[in-house]
């Protein structure tokens, strides 16, 4: 039996019992997800845990420095959390064969002889900031120093905290 014969009488049974209809469009849509899974063209692979810590530990030295510099702070400490680490996008292809009864798509990385082909990287977000500083308990400070990082990084007031040290 050729391969639409065996489409058409799997069409078939599946009409005839519809537990057995209901079972395949789940494993279709399971397929499905597994295939695309919001992607737009580009694959995500998460980087190594060492990397975070040091792209963390890079931007508090900035966000140090830069309180530093606001009127009214000394001697601050920074203290930024991640949601996520950062993720590299990877080129891919995907390859469509369409037949009468079904289609099929298949995903190919993009590669060269160095390896995949890097298109792009998701940056982390931000989860809160902390600072302890000196001149953290007048309320101007604080203020000022809010509105900076909420600037900065695109995050709520509720994810800034701000208080005094020694």
């Amino acid at each position: 039996m050729n391969e639409s014969g065996t489409f058409r009488r799997m069409g078939h049974i599946m009409r005839e019992k519809k537990s057995i209809w209901l079972i395949g469009a789940a494993l279709l849509l399971g397929i499905c997800l597994m295939l695309y899974g919001g992607d737009s063209g580009a694959s995500r692979a998460p980087s190594g845990g060492t990397e975070q810590f040091l792209d963390t530990a890079a931007l508090e030295a900035e966000v140090k420095e830069l309180c530093e510099r606001v009127r009214g702070v000394s001697d601050a400490a920074v203290m930024i959390t991640l949601d996520t680490c950062a993720e590299q996008l990877y080129a891919r292809n995907v390859k469509s064969t369409k037949s009468s009864d079904d289609s099929d798509e298949r995903v190919e990385y993009v590669t060269t002889s160095d390896g995949l082909v890097p298109v792009g990287q998701v940056m982390p977000r931000i989860r809160g900031i902390a600072v302890v500083c000196g001149g953290g308990d007048d309320a101007a400070v604080k203020l000022r120093l809010t509105e900076m990082l909420c600037a900065l990084f695109s995050v709520p007031a509720s994810s800034v905290s701000i208080i005094g040290g020694k």
